[in-house]
């Protein structure tokens, strides 16, 4: 993939309504008349969303009698998704690689917990059951909330809302109830 085409898509993901189409789409094919459901725009304003994916190569579409069908293109998500991952940043690899050195020294029991997606009601949902799940537990933890796709591509996320603990993915594509949360950050 050439940094052109990494642009290019990066500017398609640049706006709220495309992440939440491309969101949706994650969870499999969807007619345009459920992304207009959903989203709450105009006809015309769908469509221009969806050209401007489809331009990119994020999106395809098929027609079924008057209604268009679209899904995502695996493939280039994919490219993208290891263009992404392939960027490193020696500062978040230091952090990392120093909480783990801190964490095996003893010097501290605080987990890091990290609620990712793009700050969707789901989303927010993962969020407020994490931090319920740490006050019922009694628990020290860093919680942070990350809605930067850059960020969530990196983790290899493909569906949000996700559950990180402490940088080991936990959970992928749905909300988990507090309970659930409890038994896996014990």
């Amino acid at each position: 993939m050439t940094r052109e085409e990494v642009s290019e898509i990066s500017k398609a993901l640049s706006d709220t309504n495309r992440l939440k189409i491309i969101e949706m789409l994650v969870e499999g094919e969807k007619c345009g008349c459920r992304l207009l459901e959903e989203l709450k725009v105009t006809q015309p304003t769908l469509s221009h969303h969806m050209k401007v994916l489809g331009e990119c190569g994020l999106v395809i579409s098929r027609k079924d009698g008057k209604w268009q069908h679209y899904s995502i293109n695996c493939t280039r998500f994919r490219e993208f998704k290891n263009y992404i991952s392939s960027l490193s940043c020696c500062e978040k690899e230091f952090h990392v690689d120093a909480l783990k050195k801190i964490k095996s020294k003893g010097e501290t029991n605080m987990m890091n917990l990290k609620v990712l997606g793009g700050g969707c009601r789901k989303c927010e949902t993962l969020l407020a059951n994490t931090k319920e799940a740490v006050r019922n537990l009694g628990v020290e933890a860093d919680i942070e909330y990350i809605t930067d796709y850059s960020v969530i591509a990196s983790y290899g996320i493909m569906s949000t809302p996700a559950l990180i603990k402490d940088e080991k993915i936990v959970s992928m594509g749905r909300v988990l109830k507090t309970s659930e949360i409890e038994k896996l950050i014990k």
